[in-house]
């Protein structure tokens, strides 16, 4: 009973290094509690990825090549040890030949896919965020090469912050553990599961496009998010500093612009227009009939054609484009992909992408509390619910450009220079591995 006294009256008279000590203990029992359940979690993995490198192969066949494109400034500089103690031994446990590419600057991820070719590889895995991802889908996309598309799948390593896409595709939510989220992805690649994928082609007035998997957003909440970093000196706080410096400028924090669009329920109508064209034409030129026909039948050329070929083929027409003025503080755009309700919808019937208008002029209390609303928001949808919805195959958009005021647009996390654009839906153009559960909305 004295030594209880005692080190109750020691712990009162150094209450101050008591505290101290007692919260540093309780972190490092919950530090270690952690360190031992996320490496019972890569035990498991390891295991099963070990099955896969047990498999037999013929003496002609090659393990699969795989290229990697690692991110290492990816989640605060910890993607590199993030890929290496959770990924990496899963790949090669599993048989896989992986080239690592450890992308060094902007863009090379894109420089790199314009010298990879078809024969050089069996896939591509990124692992980095949803900006590593896009710089990769673009610069697939930009080859030109369509068996290229078809034939080389990529794999998702989601290493960064935010892996909206990462998260739709394998289902899980930020409190899924980061150890089996980054294990469930590649395991994704070694069983080899694949499902196509929509591609948004968001093209600029000079010609140039760029690829994006998740969309597109401009307006004054796009800012404050990317404006907060700015505020680092406030810590945590800053997420909230930067709403309150946006309702402390010029009101309202709108932008304006020219909207126009054809509705998604409009493609039927296009289509079966293109349709009666091409048996038009397949009659008429039956028609043309000859005595040479008799002796002489010329046989085209045989020509690989893809089905989503005459998808991108899609043009503004007068009697389906529906155009409007638009006087917002947000404006989205986004993926159909997003708007799945179940997992049987695999290939919608219909491509669309979601256009997302907010409100023209809010109170600067309603911009406040819905920008802090969104701090902890664990939706992937960009904008909100009770924003102005319309679904549509294609899009051109010219925002209202100020003479010295620099507009941006963020697309799937990269910040790009705000300028007209169309936008458009490819419809399974890549080819993207899965787990065993399809995605759903």
């Amino acid at each position: 009973m004295a030594f209880v006294l005692k080190f109750a009256k020691t712990i009162r008279n150094n209450w101050k290094k008591s505290c101290f000590f007692a919260a540093v203990s309780i972190y490092g029992v919950k530090y270690a509690r952690d360190s031992h359940e996320e490496e019972q979690i890569r035990r498991v993995y390891c295991e099963e990825a070990r099955q896969y490198g047990h498999e037999h192969i013929t003496l002609t066949q090659r393990p699969k090549k795989i290229y990697v494109f690692l991110n290492p400034a990816a989640h605060g500089n910890k993607g590199r040890k993030l890929f290496e103690k959770n990924a990496a031994p899963l790949l090669h446990l599993a048989g896989l030949e992986v080239v690592l590419v450890k992308t060094e600057y902007e863009s090379q991820a894109k420089e790199f896919m314009s010298v990879i070719e078809v024969e050089d590889a069996h896939s591509i895995v990124v692992a980095g965020g949803d900006g590593t991802l896009s710089e990769v889908v673009t610069g697939i996309l930009r080859k030109g090469n369509r068996k290229f598309e078809k034939s080389v799948p990529i794999g998702i390593i989601p290493l960064g912050n935010t892996n909206r896409f990462a998260r739709k595709w394998f289902r899980y939510g930020m409190e899924k553990n980061t150890v089996q989220a980054i294990a469930d992805s590649a395991m994704a690649v070694i069983k080899g599961r694949i499902r196509p994928v929509d591609v948004l082609s968001i093209k600029g007035d000079d010609g140039k496009a760029t690829y994006a998997l998740s969309g597109l957003e401009i307006g004054a909440y796009r800012d404050a998010v990317a404006r907060k970093n700015k505020y680092w000196y406030f810590g945590p706080l800053k997420y909230r500093w930067t709403y309150v410096r946006t309702i402390m400028k010029d009101w309202p924090p709108t932008i304006k612009g020219k909207l126009q669009y054809i509705p998604s329920n409009a493609e039927i109508t296009s289509r079966s227009k293109k349709l009666e064209s091409s048996k038009q034409e397949t009659a008429e030129s039956s028609e043309r009939w000859s005595w040479w026909n008799l002796f002489y039948r010329s046989r085209p050329a045989p020509t690989e054609v893809y089905e989503d070929d005459r998808e991108d083929d899609d043009a503004f027409d007068s009697e389906a484009e529906i155009s409007r003025d638009i006087d917002t503080v947000e404006f989205t755009l986004m993926s159909g992909l997003y708007y799945e309700k179940s997992a049987e919808s695999e290939c919608p019937a219909v491509k669309h992408v979601d256009v997302g208008i907010g409100p023209s002029f809010p109170s600067r209390t309603e911009l406040l509390q819905e920008g802090w609303r969104r701090i902890n928001s664990d939706t992937l949808l960009l904008g909100t619910e009770t924003n102005e919805h319309l679904s549509a195959r294609k899009i051109r958009f010219s925002p209202e450009l100020t003479e010295g005021e620099e507009l941006w647009f963020t697309i799937d996390g990269e910040h790009y220079e705000a300028k007209p654009i169309e936008v458009s839906v490819l419809k399974n153009r890549l080819n993207f591995y899965c787990s065993n559960e399809a995605p759903s909305g």
